[in-house]
């Protein structure tokens, strides 16, 4: 099965490399990593309650699913590279724009955060939806089966890692500076720490090209005798990665509240 994994990759195309190494760095930033630790802990040091920390991440998720939507149609009338390109672009102005609510009056910091996790979170819309379409063009048929499930085993691998990663630097970057942990400085720090991988995933990004007119063509399969499936048959699917999709976040919230209960 690994032997099979490795083939795949192999010979790839340099796109999915690349990628694999966006994914990974995305991971570890801010898609279930050092995010997922620090950026509620870092408003509640800030001096506000639950409540705001529930609102602004509620904001952000129902901006990233209407966002997607646009992102969607930006993809297929700008093109999904670029589209991409823009969405790194905006999720690095987004994530550099967070930690920097410390030197923001106080007056206008609530709205500062809110605005700039929304920016950021439009930004992740705007690459994760043309993402999966943009490496499907240059995946085969053959090897596009073990190539999706590397890059979901290679994101699972770097979340976990980089709530590793938040959990700890935190503690080292108090113990270095001399801060309390009830300072925000030791939380400050990490949001940086993922705002310059965001922009390092920017210049991966960079160095993807366009992929040609063959290499869409080897990745087609021949319609399958049974035909497409049908239009229920999708709204099915949908249904149900969106029941999937819930419960995840839920669970997410769930961490959020026990974090809060430890730490807050």
């Amino acid at each position: 099965m690994l032997a099979g994994y490795t083939q795949a990759l192999r010979g790839s195309h340099p796109n999915v490399r690349l990628q694999f190494s966006i994914t990974a760095l995305l991971g570890i930033a801010i898609d279930g990593g050092i995010y997922a630790i620090i950026f509620n802990l870092f408003i509640l040091r800030l001096g506000y309650g639950p409540e705001f920390v529930g609102l602004v991440n509620s904001v952000a998720n129902l901006v990233f699913a209407a966002g997607s939507l646009l992102a969607g149609w930006l993809g297929m009338q700008w093109g999904q590279r670029r589209t991409m390109i823009a969405g790194l672009a905006v999720l690095s102005v987004g994530a550099m724009a967070v930690p920097l609510a410390t030197v923001v009056p106080a007056a206008a910091r609530g709205g500062w955060i809110m605005v700039s996790f929304v920016v950021a979170y439009s930004g992740l819309a705007l690459y994760y939806v043309n993402s999966g379409p943009f490496l499907l063009r240059v995946t085969s048929a053959a090897n596009r089966g073990n190539i999706f499930a590397l890059q979901s085993a290679i994101s699972s691998i770097a979340s976990f890692t980089g709530s590793i990663i938040g959990g700890l630097l935190p503690g080292f970057v108090a113990l270095l500076l001399g801060l309390s942990m009830t300072q925000p400085g030791p939380y400050q720090a990490p949001l940086f720490l993922v705002a310059g991988l965001t922009v390092v995933s920017l210049l991966v990004l960079l160095r993807t090209r366009e992929p040609a007119p063959a290499a869409e063509l080897e990745g087609r399969e021949e319609p399958r005798a049974g035909g497409a499936p049908s239009m229920m048959t999708a709204y099915g699917l949908i249904a149900f990665m969106a029941v999937v999709r819930f419960l995840q976040v839920a669970g997410v919230g769930e961490q959020h509240d026990v974090l809060q209960c430890l730490y807050g």
